[in-house]
């Protein structure tokens, strides 16, 4: 990346080809994103961000790309025109067109380019001790719902930290002026808040125990939900499940299954209006 970067061909590699009149993104302080990067790899330690959030050798390759992708998140997106389907981010065009990766990947991209502000609100959250970052099933359903919209929730994490590193520019932008070494730039105030910040919002997942919110097994299926409720399954189905899924997040202590289950079912049944089941 540092020599993409010195040479300037960042606009020839990281490209939608197929794409017509749509802006090339600056990549003035693209340095600070991928020296960030750097940094946090450079500390594996087993409750660190990096090994937190990267889990696999998959995972590895895709921080890279992310980190080259940054610069893409200050183009705006693509207008959603009425009655059309939501079209792809423009980072997602860049590695399906310009990269030829795979479609898991390109769903990665996806998911990371439409949920990175909403995690950096939850961090800010945390950072300000809002009273919702407590309840556990807030939390936790945020969590499900980034992992649903392109998977890999932890590495949507990765790219908002980036993200955000690349806009300390106007403080980076004095240490450069400097002439500092690369690595010194990380030793910055600005860069000491951001890992204070972030490491601060994977602690606090930690602590309610909603890291794995994703792959949590849901007590309740909707063959069963149907059934208890005696309605066929319908549109309402969704947010019954969600219901369920909250109760289960909420209620970590309930041992038995059976208990939990009526007690989650009993929960969408007082929201039964509500949820506009027949």
């Amino acid at each position: 990346m540092e020599i993409i970067d010195r040479l300037n061909i960042y606009p020839n590699i990281f490209t939608d080809p197929t794409a017509k009149d749509v802006p090339s993104p600056s990549t003035a302080n693209w340095k600070i994103v991928y020296n960030f990067l750097a940094e946090l790899k450079s500390n594996e330690t087993p409750d660190s961000i990096y090994l937190s959030l990267v889990r696999s050798e998959d995972a590895k390759y895709a921080a890279w790309i992310l980190a080259a992708l940054t610069p893409w998140s200050a183009i705006p997106p693509p207008i959603i025109l009425p009655g059309t389907k939501i079209p792809l981010p423009l980072g997602t065009l860049v590695v399906k067109e310009g990269l030829k990766a795979d479609s898991k990947l390109c769903n990665v991209v996806t998911g990371v380019f439409r949920n990175y502000i909403t995690i950096t609100a939850l961090k800010d959250a945390i950072k300000n001790g809002e009273s919702h970052i407590h309840e556990r099933d807030v939390v936790g359903m945020s969590i499900r719902r980034w992992d649903s919209q392109g998977g890999n929730w932890r590495l949507q994490a990765l790219f908002a930290i980036l993200v955000e590193a690349m806009h300390l520019e106007s403080e980076a932008g004095k240490i450069l002026s400097f002439h500092m070494p690369q690595t010194l730039l990380i030793s910055h105030q600005g860069y000491q808040s951001l890992f204070s910040e972030w490491q601060a919002f994977l602690d606090h997942l930690k602590q309610l125990d909603v890291m794995d919110a994703p792959t949590m097994k849901p007590l309740v299926d909707g063959t069963r939900l149907s059934k208890a409720l005696g309605v066929k399954p319908g549109i309402w189905m969704k947010a019954a499940l969600d219901v369920c899924m909250e109760w289960q997040l909420r209620n970590p202590d309930e041992k038995d299954e059976e208990k939990a289950r009526e007690l989650a079912i009993e929960e969408v049944r007082k929201r039964k209006a509500e949820l506009k089941i027949p």
